[in-house]
């Protein structure tokens, strides 16, 4: 209903100011949004993800989509025809006529919450122009996609995790408080089978009774956060959790903002090269201001905090700088400065103020440019100090070495002087764009991604070719005979400073220095030759693989984060490679590829400033990364019995009655027992013959305890199993009842002592497998648990998983923990299993993500071909 004001107002002024020409490009713009909305859904444009920040604190209440992106194809079809009128035909009158349609529709849904469009598509389902299934499977998924928000907005307010300091040495257990301290009075130590998690000693003690005593612990023994999913979700720091992958939400801020400066200098002016002037219509300066200050105060903002984590936190940043991914985001802080030197080059009014930004510009260079190639050198040199496994590599490792590029293309702008200067960052920069390419290009063809938010880096495949383009071009041809040093032409012999003189000339209208800029002079005289070609349509084609790869919904499959920042700074560079090689050709197409472009470069921005702020209200950024891998196959399963099974059961058990009109209920139960206990007996299995064997093997006699919880839960299931086999043969009278009653009163002690078991190795032992588990061993883990059960019984635990699983990624994420482990077994094995036991609407949802999963002779198989 926001969207709906927001079009209301728009569609508004549009009547009232028909006639004004930048009014026209905003209901262009309204109907690019509509199109947003058609093909990406409302937090795809511009004006849904800013309806999104004003209602980010309201409860969201979802609807099916079908009906609503039938609704943007009217309005796309009502403001593109306004459109039309506007620009091709230069007449207002229809036009305001149907932003009058539009606008009234839109106050409708605004105020009184009713959508034509939706109720237009209702009718034409009734009669038999559209398939209900759309919405049905919408209807399908409602009420997981409800819980799944909920689970995302709950907070418990639990505090900070405590810690379980395990002593290798002693064999014993400490339990301390988050900061590691442990009470002076009654310092638990105690077996671990002993230890009852969540009961500890320290809640009892007052902080009199804590000062200052920490638990002691040597290097080797084991240090734990018993930390739940919910204490993950409420760690809201933004210093702790101050990541440097941020400052890529900077660098594609004032990248758009370089972006729209250089489409100023190249479109927004009369082309005095040619002879034509585009459009006629000027790109304003302030267009490009507005996003230069946007991108300085969040560069300001983050580098402060990130400063403060280094201050604070210095532990937590020296992890970030080991990661074999987050860590080349450091590249992506140079390259801001280097943008920002771009930005302010050639400012001002006068010519004092001017020469004050130029010294501003070769001082932000001269900082970005050597911490450039320092990050460059320092890089290459660890990965060659330091091997890595190719299943670390990403496109990310182009920045901290290929970023240099940018180098190279600002230092022509800053000075001539640094043209020569500009090679050597240009030279090894392109040098590794290829090598890492190449060998970036083999991992993504033979290897599988381990998670979706990574894919957004091979972006970065589109924007090293486009700055080489760029780059190669200022510092080989557009210098060679001209150069400008602010706003004054230098080479006077080469080319004639323009004045009234020349008006009229082969340059026409070149009259006016100030207008035209500093750097459109710079190109002026550049060359187009068969590389800087090369350049530019490798990039070209790479976007259309990216663009593809998207509508084959390879791309944006996981929940918003700070990762689809990503695409903006490639999407900017799309955008001014694009006006740079208008500047030579200068067509209508390449014009208009040129705005295309723009658009695009700025919806992405946009939305994704949007969607931010709006994460950051809800207290869904600056919190820890979820962590999981091959070995969370078993957490996922914990997740499955206790949120989804066991509930059930519980329900179930209080509807269990011995009369003869409840035997159907009392079979129910039965069924979803017999899942569970299998579901339960092969975990156990799995626990103990493979991983607490590996855990015992890092910390002896730390899991100890854990086989006695196991034998209790164990027994509670026989005793279950034997009554109802018992029931089977009694068919009335107060035996009856009575077996009932003791099936009710076991299988309620057996849901309690599961659940605080569930409860206690969560905590306690998936730590673990996230730090001393490599994910090798990991893959190799889960292949000891694979050959340990037979294939019907885990037929029965993918049952269980896909049936009682209450969110969609957690059952995507179980059958990628096989994945990563048995890719060869994809087809045969587990897309067998899973299109044996899952629904019909889950099957279709499952091969949306996993399409290799479908086997043989079913619709949609295809030849599936993996490295082992």
């Amino acid at each position: 209903r926001v969207t709906s004001f927001q079009v209301m107002v728009l569609s508004i002024l549009g009547i009232v100011f028909r006639d004004e020409r930048p009014m026209h490009w905003i209901i262009m713009g309204l109907a690019i949004d509509f199109a947003l909305r058609i093909v990406f859904g409302g937090r795809g444009s511009p004006l849904g993800t800013f309806a999104e920040v004003i209602t980010c604190r309201f409860k969201r209440k979802l609807l099916p989509g079908p009906p609503k992106q039938f609704a943007a194809v009217w309005g796309f079809t009502f403001s593109t025809l306004a459109c039309i009128f506007f620009f091709v035909l230069d007449t207002s009158i229809p036009s305001a006529c149907l932003l009058g349609v539009q606008a009234a529709f839109a106050f409708l849904e605004a105020f009184f919450n009713f959508c034509a469009g939706c109720f237009a598509f209702s009718r034409l389902i009734y009669w038999g122009w559209f398939q209900p299934r759309s919405v049905e499977k919408c209807n399908n998924v409602l009420e997981e996609m409800e819980h799944a928000i909920e689970e995302e907005d709950r907070r418990l307010n639990e505090g900070p995790p405590d810690v379980l300091i395990y002593s290798i040495r002693e064999g014993r257990t400490i339990q301390a408080d988050h900061l590691g301290r442990v009470p002076t009075k009654t310092v638990p130590v105690v077996t671990h089978g002993d230890l009852e998690l969540g009961d500890m000693a320290t809640e009892a003690a007052t902080e009199e009774e804590m000062k200052g005593e920490k638990a002691e612990f040597g290097p080797l023994d084991l240090k734990v956060k018993c930390k739940t999913d919910d204490m993950r979700r409420e760690d809201f720091h933004i210093i702790r959790h101050m990541k440097v992958n941020f400052f890529g939400a900077c660098m594609g801020v004032v990248g758009l903002a370089a972006t729209w400066k250089f489409a100023h200098m190249i479109i927004g002016q009369p082309d005095f090269i040619h002879g034509a002037v585009h459009g006629g219509q000027e790109i304003p300066k302030g267009l490009w201001y507005m996003w230069t200050f946007i991108g300085l105060a969040m560069f300001a903002i983050f580098l402060v905090l990130y400063t403060l984590r280094w201050i604070l936190y210095p532990k937590k940043c020296l992890k970030e700088y080991d990661h074999p991914i987050m860590s080349n985001m450091i590249g992506t802080i140079p390259v801001t400065i280097l943008l920002f030197a771009f930005l302010v080059r050639g400012e001002g009014d006068g010519e004092d103020e001017r020469e004050r930004w130029n010294d501003l510009s070769k001082a932000l260079f001269w900082i970005g440019a050597p911490l450039m190639m320092l990050t460059g050198i320092v890089f290459v040199s660890r990965w060659i100090k330091e091997p890595k496994g190719e299943g670390q590599l990403s496109p990310a490792w182009m920045i901290p070495i290929v970023g240099n590029l940018v180098a190279a293309l600002v230092a022509p702008f800053i000075s001539r002087d640094y043209r020569e200067a500009a090679w050597l960052w240009f030279s090894y920069a392109f040098l590794m764009y290829i090598a890492l390419f190449t060998i970036t290009l083999r991992r993504t063809f033979f290897m599988l991604w381990p998670r979706d938010k990574i894919r957004s880096t091979l972006a970065i495949w589109v924007a090293s070719p486009f700055v080489s383009f760029v780059a190669y071009i200022v510092i080989s041809g557009g210098v060679d005979n001209l150069a400008v040093e602010g706003r004054r032409w230098v080479d006077e012999a080469d080319f004639p400073v323009p004045n009234a003189e020349t008006e009229g000339s082969e340059f026409p209208g070149f009259h006016d220095p100030y207008r035209y800029g500093y750097a459109t002079g710079l190109l002026a005289v550049g060359k187009l030759d068969s590389f800087a070609r090369w350049c530019y349509f490798t990039g070209l084609f790479q976007s259309c693989i990216i663009l593809w790869l998207e509508k084959r919904n390879w791309f944006g499959r996981n929940k918003w984060d700070m990762a689809y920042w990503g695409y903006t700074f490639p999407a900017d560079a799309l955008a001014f490679a694009t006006v740079t090689y208008h500047r030579f050709i200068s067509t209508n197409l390449t014009y208009g590829m040129s705005i295309a472009f723009l658009v695009l470069a700025t919806a992405l921005v946009v939305v994704n400033f949007f969607l931010m702020f709006s994460a950051i209200l809800k207290r869904h950024v600056f919190t820890p990364d979820e962590k999981w891998g091959p070995l969370s196959f078993n957490k996922l399963i914990h997740n499955t019995l206790r949120d989804g099974a066991l509930p059930k059961l519980q329900r179930m058990i209080r509807r269990l009655d011995a009369s003869e009109a409840r035997v159907r209920t009392i079979r129910n139960f039965a069924t979803l027992f017999e899942q569970i206990a299998v579901v339960v007996e092969e975990h156990f299995k799995h626990e103990e013959e493979v991983l607490y064997r590996y855990y015992e093997g890092i910390f002896p006699g730390f899991t100890k305890g854990y086989p006695g919880d196991h034998a209790h839960i164990r027994a509670l299931v026989d005793q279950i199993k034997e009554d109802l086999a018992a029931l089977e043969h009694l068919l009335e009278g107060e035996e009856r009842t009575g077996v009932v009653k003791r099936i009710q009163t076991t299988a309620k002690e057996f849901i309690k002592a599961k659940q605080e078991n569930i409860k206690k190795e969560d905590l306690n032992l998936h730590s673990l497998s996230c730090k001393f588990t490599p994910f090798k061993m990991q893959r190799h883990l889960v292949r000891r648990c694979w050959d340990a059960t037979a294939l019907e019984r885990w037929e029965t635990i993918f049952s269980a998983v896909l049936e009682h699983a209450l969110l969609y990624k957690e059952r995507i994420r179980f059958i990628k923990c096989f994945e990563w482990s048995y890719p060869w077994m994809m087809q045969t094995h587990f897309g067998r299993i899973v299109y044996k036991v899952a629904s019909p609407e889950n099957w279709e949802r499952i091969i949306m993500d996993l399409p290799e999963l479908i086997p043989r002779n079913v619709s949609g198989w295809i030849r599936f071909y993996q490295i082992c």
